[in-house]
């Protein structure tokens, strides 16, 4: 089952508590935007930006 944007934003919304992790979040899942281009927008790097989206990639799979 396909979920929409407005599932995607609400389950991140909901149980990402970090600002910068439900940031790259919502552009990875909501905008399909890079790791590469992620990682320049928020000044970290790319393997952070994995990390993040790999961390919490099951919890919100979950919750949908």
């Amino acid at each position: 089952m396909e979920h929409g944007r407005q599932e995607y934003e609400s389950v991140i919304d909901e149980w990402v508590r970090n600002e910068r992790d439900r940031t790259a979040l919502k552009r990875k899942y909501l905008d399909g935007i890079c790791y590469e281009r992620i990682a320049e927008e928020l000044d970290i790097s790319r393997r952070t930006v994995q990390n993040i989206v790999t961390r919490w990639k099951k919890v919100i799979e979950q919750k949908l």
